[in-house]
């Protein structure tokens, strides 16, 4: 049968208790707090692994490799190292096959996907998904499958370069940390771009940590909102409905009025027209308690006949209270977050399951 490997260690969930009790800070990366405050809330916490448990499954035989929480370019990082053998601090060749990595890890984005001049895409309908051939020295060409739709030229490949990245002379993986400002890119031939000169130093001694905890309850509501000045006309239905809540004795602990096509989902950078005659407005709530909740989806139908004039299309429903939920990104120790490894035949992990 065919060895399937599988990667596990990277769910540290259980292993969080004992941490806070051990005094391992576990802080959240954007406000500091501890992780204690909602320790009893969490649903799951896992640590971003690398190419190691990867590559070593890959040696050891597998032909598909299974892994939990991994950071995305450590997926071609791990099997480069495998097919070629590079030490795990020969720097350039594994930054290079990190760029690879992270210039094909978002679907489509290398090949015309999400680029700027989308009405330019080929056959956009049929785009065909990005393909690195890695090379021994590090150096990788990006391109697609013959006769796909999409392009890959050196404009839209040096978009996703800089994609999700933080720092670009800091791109930080947990393999190593890359310099993305000395990355060359060449279009070899037509939907063939050479990547090379990437270079890379060590990494950090902490993993990122994704932590999800329950967060209370929430609902949005939204209806269209037409005719002349629409955005302002939405904006004080929005506060119209909270201000109802407020009056029946509810107070959500947030709240947020959105004029979608008022300039709100990027506030001073899309400036809309004026007059506007036609917005979506969409009112969200959250709160501890689901009566407060509750209370405010009962309040957005009325809109249509107890609010300004010009309010239709709910197209989604009346609100209804839902489970919210909070994400905490934190560091930890990587000594913390050992990566085992197991290669079986497809068979056996089949049989063990049904055990």
């Amino acid at each position: 049968g065919m060895p399937v490997g599988v990667v596990s260690g990277d769910d540290i969930l259980g292993r969080i208790p004992h941490w806070i009790e051990e005094g391992v800070a576990l802080d959240h990366l954007e406000t500091g707090e501890p992780i204690a405050t909602v320790a009893d809330r969490l649903v799951c916490a896992n640590a971003y692994l690398g190419a190691r448990p990867i590559a070593e499954a890959l040696q050891q035989g597998a032909r598909i490799v299974l892994t939990g929480r991994v950071a995305d370019a450590s997926l071609t990082l791990g099997p480069a190292v495998a097919a070629f053998g590079w030490a795990w601090d020969d720097w350039p060749r594994l930054a290079g096959a990190t760029v690879a990595g992270h210039l094909i890890e978002c679907g489509a984005q290398a090949t015309g996907g999400l680029w700027h001049k989308w009405n330019e895409v080929p056959d956009l309908a049929g785009i065909g998904y990005p393909i690195a051939e890695v090379r021994d020295d590090g150096t990788a060409i990006i391109t697609k499958p013959e006769g796909s739709g999409g392009l890959v030229t050196v404009a839209n490949v040096a978009e996703q370069l800089v994609y999700e990245i933080d720092d670009p002379a800091r791109y930080r993986t947990p393999d190593l940390d890359v310099d993305l400002t000395s990355v060359a890119l060449h279009q070899d031939s037509p939907d063939r771009v050479r990547v090379s000169e990437a270079t890379g130093r060590p990494p950090s001694d902490t993993l990122k940590v994704a932590a999800v905890y329950r967060d209370g309850w929430t609902a949005s509501g939204m209806v269209v909102v037409v005719g002349r000045n629409a955005d302002v006309k939405a904006r004080a239905a929005g506060q119209l409905v909270l201000e109802r809540v407020r009056r029946a004795g509810f107070e959500p602990a947030e709240s947020l009025v959105e004029c979608l096509g008022g300039g709100d989902v990027v506030p001073g950078v899309l400036v809309p027209w004026d007059p506007v005659y036609e917005v979506v407005l969409r009112v969200t709530v959250r709160d501890p308690q689901r009566d407060v909740v509750e209370r405010f989806c009962k309040e957005m139908a009325p809109l249509v006949t107890a609010g300004p004039s010009g309010i239709t299309g709910y197209a989604t429903g009346r609100p209804s209270p839902r489970p919210a939920f909070g994400f905490w990104p934190t560091l930890v120790p990587r000594s913390l977050v050992p990566a085992s490894v197991e290669v079986r035949e497809a068979g056996r992990w089949i049989e063990g399951r049904a055990r």
